[in-house]
């Protein structure tokens, strides 16, 4: 969102030997957002770029940008920072979601107040009719007014669930015809003073290990919630170990099919937590922290994607040599 209420940056980074050139559509509520400035973004290489959005467009709903490179290869995400006349209303990094598919599945959506603002774009050429689910601890429900969404081409839609959802913790399961995707704006529901939001987005399936890393501070539980994305049942390891090696935590835990789980994770100040399927299911996994800093209740989402190569930290060695 870039408008009176919000400004926002796209991130750019270009980690090769060779620069990128990186182009933006931007998909709004009425079709595609014209954006000046928006193709032939260069990022050097070995460098990074912060693009702000405010003077490329503006929007006062959330809008859904899609980022390709005609040249080179970038990783992006987004900072958002909202505003309350002139006073901080919370910030967070928006990651960027799953690809486009015909079903995806948001994990993660907190218990608790606040709003939960679904963002559902249709990047394709034909009017996509989107049915939605509510994947809670007892399976999968609709959602009053919204059990479809009629979608047309290259646009953007958000829809205010907070009510809806119960305040319960949840996963949100969006199914096409058409190749979608989607995220969820949410807040911790505070006052003016407190406030602070954070951002759930549409996952890939865990394929194999995912690891975070985190440092949520000692006092801190974060909660994983993993949420079964098929209606097959699953169970993952998980596992949560310390810079030490000791392993804090070692669990399975099983998945039922369109449901979410969620397993409050040991206190500690820095964590490894490693989630790996441990018996076939398409299963679907974040980690929700909330602290309080100073007067704000802080609040974050982190997916746990697939791919991790390894679970545990390299040995740290002190060379007397270095320094010196």
């Amino acid at each position: 969102q870039s408008s009176k209420t919000g400004t926002a940056d796209l991130v750019l980074f270009n980690a090769d030997a060779q620069d990128a050139s990186v182009d933006l559509t931007v998909y709004g509520a009425g079709g595609r957002v014209t954006a000046p400035g928006s193709r032939g973004i260069i990022v050097p290489a070995h460098s990074r770029r912060v693009v702000p959005l405010g003077p490329l467009f503006t929007a006062e709903q959330p809008v859904s940008i899609k980022v390709a490179t005609s040249a080179g290869r970038v990783a992006a995400a987004v900072r958002q920072r909202m505003l309350n006349g002139d006073a901080p209303a919370g910030s967070d990094w928006l990651p960027p979601t799953a690809d486009p598919a015909s079903a995806v599945v948001i994990p993660g959506l907190p218990a608790g107040k606040g709003v939960r603002d679904l963002v559902v774009v249709n990047p394709g050429d034909r009017t996509a009719s989107v049915a939605l689910q509510v994947l809670g601890p007892d399976g999968p429900t609709a959602v009053p007014g919204f059990e479809t969404l009629d979608l047309p081409p290259g646009t953007s839609r958000s829809i205010p669930l907070g009510g809806a959802l119960a305040q319960t913790a949840s996963g949100l399961r969006l199914s096409s015809e058409q190749k979608i995707t989607a995220g969820v704006l949410s807040s911790n529901g505070e006052g003016a003073a407190a406030i602070d939001i954070a951002t759930q987005v549409a996952t890939a399936p865990l394929t194999g290990p995912g690891v975070l890393a985190l440092s949520p501070g000692a006092a801190v539980s974060p909660v994983l919630h993993l949420t079964g994305g098929t209606n097959e049942p699953a169970s993952v390891r998980v596992r949560v170990t310390n810079p030490g090696g000791s392993t804090l935590l070692d669990r399975t835990v099983s998945v039922p099919g369109f449901a979410d789980s969620t397993l409050t994770l040991p206190k500690a100040g820095d964590v490894l937590v490693s989630v790996e399927p441990a018996v076939a299911g398409s299963v679907h996994a974040s980690v929700y922290v909330q602290t309080k800093v100073d007067a704000v209740v802080g609040v974050a989402s982190l997916a746990v994607l697939p791919g991790a190569a390894a679970a545990t930290l390299p040995p740290i060695r002190q060379d007397p040599r270095v320094g010196s």
